[in-house]
């Protein structure tokens, strides 16, 4: 068969992988619309059930548009939400 090579810029590749393939950024906050259940509960208050709602949430309603709308995912009030701000991001 017949093959045909595409090169790819590195830096390119590097900085969409970041962004995309973890929930971690690079100043160590977790993306709310691409963490998985594992990287949500290192969030402070929030385990296993948690994550999964929020992930849950994420599925059904599409991506957060703001920080503020984690509050509308059961369980997460005001106290929760400001535990947790300044540790997440979009």
């Amino acid at each position: 068969g017949m093959q045909i090579r595409v090169p790819v810029r590195l830096h390119d590749v590097e900085e969409k992988g970041a962004a995309t393939s973890s929930g971690r950024q690079a100043d160590g906050k977790i993306n709310l619309n691409t963490a998985t259940e594992k990287e949500l509960q290192e969030l402070p208050g929030i385990g296993p059930a948690m994550s999964a709602r929020i992930v849950e949430y994420r599925e059904s309603n599409g991506a957060f548009q703001s920080i503020d709308d984690i509050k509308k995912v059961r369980g997460i009030g005001a106290a929760k939400f400001e535990k947790l701000k300044d540790r997440v991001t979009l």
